[in-house]
């Protein structure tokens, strides 16, 4: 009877030093999070919670009232402190000392596109363009900025272009470069996270597959351009009420910002002069030679707008504003 009694003794005394050795871990990780995120969460809150839970613990094992454990609670967060400093093969111990005690955390940059959109193939799609966008208050309308509201309209028009099967597959695709980059939640948050997302080598890849798509609905040039600036301008108009400012509610686009936007998606980094090869690639496999027709016939309409769109900037009659006048 002894001999069982001294083995469940032991029992209980290996299970709660494995509980004590939980609650440590899981103490030093909370006290990482909040040191990296910043959050007003202190760490002496952290271990209070963790201390009562601590004495909770004790009660299981041995008869304490509630009295006695509400004068305990102290004790027990001394005790979580002192076997973070008395115990060399603390886990708690290793954590505080070599991440949370450092001086200075680095705090990863806030992701300012945020409001674009967390999905991975919409984050990829705008990566081109997102530099051009204004920060949301309008000020930067002035500066040739595009008003954020362009948005909506350009993944509308592409989607219309381009097809739903399509997007679907790459979309898929760019869930993939996500699940592979992604350590945590709070990834989502940081402008380097998804700076490495639409820089990796596959969202280049989407990126070239869906406008190579799209340039192939180009075959009338005119027509399609025309037809593309006034889906931008309705819902631009649509939405001209949530505009932060006079300006950004009357902005529209113009021939000059559809050159501008085509050569930012397409990647011609200014040279209009002939199709990228990557493009040429995709649209043989996509629609045969009569495609890459179509591409070469869409780079030179490009540049013919960008000349005509330049003469007409010189001569004071190139705006991107209408008025309605």
């Amino acid at each position: 009877m002894v001999a069982n009694s001294n083995d469940k003794n032991n029992t209980k005394m290996r299970e709660r030093d494995a509980m004590q050795g939980t609650l440590e871990a899981v103490h030093a990780l909370l006290l990482y999070r909040i040191r990296m995120t910043g959050e007003s969460v202190s760490a002496r809150d952290i271990s209070d919670i963790f201390g009562n839970l601590w004495m909770k613990i004790e009660s299981t094992f041995r008869e304490i009232d509630e009295d006695t454990l509400e004068e305990g609670w102290t004790f027990a967060v001394e005790r979580v402190y002192d076997a973070a400093q008395n115990n060399p093969g603390s886990l708690v111990r290793s954590l505080l000392r070599g991440r949370v005690d450092e001086p200075e955390v680095e705090v990863p940059e806030e992701d300012h596109h945020k409001d674009l959109s967390w999905d991975p193939y919409i984050r990829i799609i705008l990566a081109p363009i997102v530099g051009q966008l204004d920060d949301g208050d309008g000020s930067g309308i002035l500066l040739g900025k595009w008003p954020r509201r362009v948005v909506p309209g350009l993944l509308n028009a592409v989607r219309l272009l381009v097809g739903d099967e399509l997007i679907e597959d790459m979309t898929i695709r760019a869930n993939d470069i996500m699940a592979t980059l992604q350590r945590s939640a709070l990834d989502l948050d940081t402008e380097a996270f998804w700076e490495k997302v639409t820089s990796h080598r596959d969202a280049q890849t989407i990126r070239t597959q869906i406008f190579a798509r799209l340039i192939t609905k180009f075959e009338y040039y005119e027509k399609r351009r025309d037809w593309l600036i006034r889906i931008l301008n309705g819902e631009l108009a649509n939405t001209s009420d949530e505009a932060p400012s006079v300006l950004a509610a009357n902005w529209r686009v113009t021939e000059h910002n559809f050159v501008d936007l085509m050569t930012r998606c397409i990647d011609l980094q200014g040279d209009l002069s002939s199709l990228p090869h990557q493009y040429r690639e995709i649209l043989i496999l996509d629609s045969g030679p009569q495609g890459v027709t179509i591409g070469e016939d869409f780079v030179y309409n490009l540049s013919r707008d960008r000349g005509s769109n330049d003469t007409g900037a010189s001569k004071g009659t190139e705006t991107d504003f209408d008025f309605g006048m």
